[in-house]
């Protein structure tokens, strides 16, 4: 008569270590189906895990830069606009102001040409009063931003332009 107890055999053991992988593999595919990745933890793939991550801050780095070049690139348009609009009403000062060159337009002709006249200058002091991002475009003030530099070593060269000192 055998003896009832508790006690496994080898073979019952290898079939619940087996059991307890496929489970495992089960639910790391399960966790990279849903994830979408293949390395999801350092004990996946270490190496891997170390590029994936510099990747990853790469992608960080690049998806900043091409937000600030489109905010840039949208700062110039507009300010490209602005000084087409600014050479338009130039164009117009000058041909209103030629228009009378030979004295041969009536006073009424010439009082239109000097509203014309008045309504391009006051178009062009408000565009020269917008500001483009935190700045006007026509001022031409300085607004070098050094960062990483302690601001004793940044020295004004001009009004308009700054240099680095030579330390």
């Amino acid at each position: 008569m055998g003896r009832i107890g508790a006690t496994l055999t080898g073979i019952e053991r290898t079939l619940l270590n087996r059991l307890a992988d496929a489970n495992t593999a089960i639910a790391v595919s399960s966790l990279r189906l849903v994830t979408n990745q293949k390395i999801n933890a350092p004990s996946d793939d270490p190496s891997g895990f170390f590029t994936l991550s510099n990747f990853q801050n790469q992608l960080s780095v690049v998806t900043k830069t091409l937000t600030n070049v489109t905010a840039a690139t949208k700062q110039v348009s507009d300010a490209q606009s602005a000084l087409d609009e600014i050479r338009t009403q130039l164009n117009t000062i000058r041909t209103k102001a030629v228009a009378d060159q030979d004295q041969t337009l009536t006073a009424d002709a010439r009082a239109a040409n000097q509203a014309a006249i008045d309504t391009a200058i006051n178009r062009i002091n408000e565009l020269a009063t917008t500001k483009f991002g935190s700045r006007r475009l026509p001022d031409r003030s300085p607004s070098l931003q050094a960062t990483g530099l302690h601001p004793a070593h940044i020295l004004p060269t001009d009004g308009y332009h700054r240099r680095l000192a030579t330390p």
